[in-house]
């Protein structure tokens, strides 16, 4: 029965994966939902290519062969059938609480580092250690095959607080060229660099936390988006006083002949 399961849009990024043929790729996927929440599936090639390819005429032993050479899982033997281990599969899932606990035993290289734990008693009703699963596999056997370019799942990195609080706009800030040629590419009708003085104005004189801006390029970007119409015309003609009392004089002048 196949199990809902995480599959992380890396995997399309691994190198290894990659000089596989497409439909072993989709196979490698696909095998992830088959397997139980140990990461272990009978080795059947016929029914695994009717679950998972059955409108593929395809060689479904040849594939696993394949995936095997490259790391991906491990083919063994146990009791006397065959199985398929995943590798790496306990460190990128999180089965759910209520799945059963695996029926299928270990390989012979897992079961020397369970054999000595005391959730590992071949037992159903006895949850697995995640650690010593993972212990089980050294990262040696392969890279992270759901994983490229991200960091360990089990030691993620934490943000600085200093990170999450942002920072201010100088107050010399200038958009570079690239900040310019977005905004002539986006809003052809604004002037960059008038755009660029009510921005820096704007938030420099924004106090305390409503000042700070985690990513500024993203902040310019949406302000010339949300420039309005009425800023797009030249700068206003300031009000003055005097010329107006004497237009008013003028036009009463006018009117009084």
């Amino acid at each position: 029965m196949a199990r809902a399961r995480n599959i992380k849009p890396g995997v399309m990024e691994n190198e290894d994966l990659a000089e596989l043929a497409p439909l072993t790729r989709l196979l490698f996927i696909y095998l992830w939902m088959l397997a139980d929440r140990e990461g272990r599936l009978e080795d059947r090639p016929k029914q695994i290519r009717a679950k998972a390819l059955p409108y593929d005429a395809v060689d479904a032993d040849e594939m696993l062969s394949d995936l095997a050479r490259m790391g991906f899982l491990i083919r063994y033997e146990a009791e006397g059938k065959r199985f398929i281990q995943i590798v790496n599969f306990v460190k990128h899932q999180r089965p759910h609480s209520n799945e059963i606990a695996s029926e299928i035993p270990p390989t012979t290289q897992e079961l020397s580092t369970l054999v000595e734990s005391t959730s590992y008693q071949g037992e159903k009703d006895v949850e697995p250690d995640e650690e010593a699963l993972r212990s089980g596999f050294s990262d040696s056997l392969i890279p992270d095959s759901l994983i490229a370019g991200e960091k360990r799942e089990d030691a993620p990195a934490k943000p600085s607080p200093a990170a999450d609080r942002g920072t201010r706009l100088p107050k010399d800030w200038e958009p570079d060229d690239e900040q310019v040629a977005f905004c002539r590419r986006e809003r052809p009708d604004l002037d960059p660099h008038g755009v660029a003085s009510r921005f820096r104005d704007h938030w420099i004189a924004q106090p305390g936390a409503k000042g700070r801006k985690s990513d500024w390029p993203a902040t310019w970007r949406n302000w010339v988006r949300n420039e309005r119409a009425s800023a797009r015309a030249g700068p206003q003609e300031k009000f003055d006083p005097v010329a107006y009392v004497n237009r008013n004089r003028v036009d009463r002048f006018a009117g009084a002949k």
